[in-house]
């Protein structure tokens, strides 16, 4: 081989050495470069908001002082007991009470498993098999909805005896479902 071709050889070497870099190795350091500066314009975006927050903390405090009153004046509207169990009791309770005054007859009542929450307060569910005449349904509703504690009828089912006189009045077989709220304290469920 001649030195004109070696020159030749390693001018074509070359060449391809540079098209690989250029083709393979320049566009991935740019993708990776491009990759690291969107990184660090993140990084600085969320260190600004930190910042700002942090300048904030009065404002914030301010703001969790209105939730806390907020919280404060629905306390009486929650259930009282501080765990889910205590809960379900508490709104089996005033089921049952409402029921008492509207001559409507309870014939089971079972805590149902529940785990809405909305921040601190979480939702209990009772589920109540009942027996009365349309009045007693209806007074009974009416009491849950105008007492003193949130609570929620879902789930209605009613279904009818057909009565055994003309003049006697209808059986009504009534499942409900009631929801309602309480405040946990820290460390209970």
């Amino acid at each position: 081989m001649t030195p004109r071709d070696r020159r030749a050889v390693l001018a074509g070497v070359a060449a391809i050495a540079i098209a690989v870099v250029a083709l393979r190795l320049a566009p991935m350091a740019a993708a990776q470069l491009r990759s690291a500066r969107e990184d660090l314009e993140a990084r600085a975006g969320l260190l600004a908001r930190m910042r700002a927050d942090l300048r904030d903390t009065a404002r914030l405090q301010d703001s969790a002082e209105v939730v806390r009153r907020r919280m404060a004046g629905l306390a009486g509207r929650l259930l009282s007991p501080d765990s889910q169990t205590e809960a379900a009791t508490a709104l089996g309770a005033l089921v049952s009470m409402a029921a008492e005054r509207q001559r409507v007859q309870v014939s089971r009542t079972e805590a149902i498993a529940d785990s809405a929450y909305a921040g601190l307060a979480r939702r209990v569910s009772l589920r109540a098999t009942l027996e009365s005449d349309t009045a007693g349904l209806l007074g009974l509703l009416r009491a849950l909805a105008d007492g003193a504690a949130v609570l929620m009828v879902g789930d209605l089912r009613v279904a009818a005896d057909p009565p055994a006189a003309a003049a006697a009045p209808e059986l009504l077989h009534t499942e409900i479902t009631v929801r309602g709220w309480y405040l946990p304290r820290a460390g209970t469920p």
